[in-house]
């Protein structure tokens, strides 16, 4: 399966891409030297147009199916209704939703050993919503099939699947167990 049509809510972040390479490497290629390719491959050059725009993510404006894969990181955390949101990203999407957001306590944990935000325990100033590793599966899995479940410090990032029968909270079942 090749990527046709990628979109970012948020800033490009290559690291994102690069960091489920393992993982995606049989459907992240491109059939023309895309935007995707180019992120997977590293390439500092981008050889075709990117088109930037401005909106909402409770609306997007976008037909339903439209991408292939959806990218949301450090996104979710500041929204006042993330679940709007997710609605969104999966509505959107075919199939892929790549989705990111602080891993609580631990972000606050170490804002505050650098000593940043100390009166308000280590949040970051905007940061309404906070989730664990834990936490962040399950609200994804209300939506869609967590397909993977990375933690680089200090944050969470998923690779969700739209799936219509929400079988998400399956899917990674073992990544709980004790």
């Amino acid at each position: 399966m090749y990527l046709s049509k990628v979109t970012e809510i948020n800033d490009l972040n290559e690291v994102v891409i690069l960091f489920f390479k393992q993982d995606i490497s049989d459907f992240a290629q491109t059939q023309n030297g895309t935007f995707t390719n180019i992120a997977v491959a590293g390439k500092k050059n981008i050889d075709r147009e990117v088109a930037f725009s401005v909106g909402s993510i409770y609306d997007t404006g976008q037909p339903d199916n439209f991408y292939d894969l959806v990218i949301a990181t450090e996104v979710l955390e500041h929204l006042d209704n993330p679940s709007a949101a997710m609605k969104e990203l999966i509505r959107i999407s075919k199939k892929y939703i790549i989705i990111s957001v602080p891993n609580e306590p631990l972000w606050c944990m170490a804002n505050m050993a650098r000593f940043k935000y100390l009166r308000h325990l280590g949040n970051t100033p905007g940061h309404i919503n906070h989730w664990s590793k834990k936490a962040f599966y399950t609200f994804a899995g209300e939506f869609c099939k967590v397909k993977f479940i990375r933690t680089p410090f200090p944050w969470v990032m998923l690779l969700c699947e739209k799936d219509g029968n929400h079988e998400g909270l399956n899917a990674c079942k073992n990544e709980f167990s004790n």
